[in-house]
């Protein structure tokens, strides 16, 4: 189950917090924390950690390099290098992999004519 809680006045208000959480039946997901079951009786709790550029002393473009969880990358910018927003890349995300699958759409149709149409 999740939950997106939108109220009025939300948007860009210096008195309300980004928070998300994701509960399933095996574990939640709150913001960056992960508790979950490794095995019936034993919780585990984990981090995904953000790998950003452009921020502290990095003099680099800000952008997102990847997410990690437990050590393993699990999601990595396909933009990177692009200085985009975490909006701006969720956005060029679904275009482009829009795009793919009107592309492979368009590839499988048939090429024949269609049979003409009696009455």
């Amino acid at each position: 189950m999740g939950l997106y809680d939108f109220t009025d006045n939300q948007w860009w208000n210096p008195l309300r917090t980004r928070r998300i959480v994701v509960r399933g039946s095996i574990g939640e997901l709150v913001d960056d924390h992960v508790v979950r079951l490794a095995d019936p009786a034993t919780p585990v709790e984990s981090r995904l950690i953000r790998r950003d550029t452009g921020i502290d002393l990095n003099l680099e473009l800000r952008d997102l390099k990847h997410i990690s969880f437990d050590g393993w990358v699990v999601y990595r910018n396909p933009f990177e290098g692009a200085s985009r927003s975490d909006d701006d890349i969720a956005v060029a995300d679904i275009l482009e992999r829009t795009g793919a699958w009107a592309r492979q759409r368009a590839r499988h149709r048939t090429r024949s004519p269609r049979p003409a149409r009696t009455t």
